[in-house]
């Protein structure tokens, strides 16, 4: 069952995490009333906690790319809250959608900022 509830964002932190605390990027914590949910941006593995060698099956250059691609959604996410800083996230309301109690999609509640 698909239902939209509302919430905050509680926690905005960019850094190591995910998939062993060895991937790069941002990761936020959002609140709603008696509903918690943790999302984010990863940009991928991080270059100090994962090597690249002939066993991967992504490149430096893929690397490169995601990188990138996760500095521009956090540029359109600080956009879009009307924040400079990744710390100003903290608060800013949020709408998310969920697919049977999962995390399906969110975003920033822009007609109330």
């Amino acid at each position: 069952m698909i239902k939209k509830q509302l919430g905050k964002i509680t926690r905005a932190a960019f850094g190591f995490g995910g998939y062993q605390s060895a991937q790069i990027g941002l990761w936020l914590c959002i609140d709603g009333e008696a509903w918690s949910t943790s999302t984010g941006y990863v940009g991928g593995w991080s270059t100090t906690h994962i090597k690249h060698d002939e066993r991967c099956e992504w490149t430096e250059e893929s690397r490169s790319e995601r990188f990138a691609e996760l500095v521009r959604n956090v540029n359109q996410l600080l956009t879009d809250a009307k924040v400079e800083s990744i710390d100003k996230l903290v608060g800013i309301p949020v709408e998310v959608t969920f697919d049977d109690n999962m995390t399906k999609e969110w975003r920033i509640l822009k007609e109330v900022l």
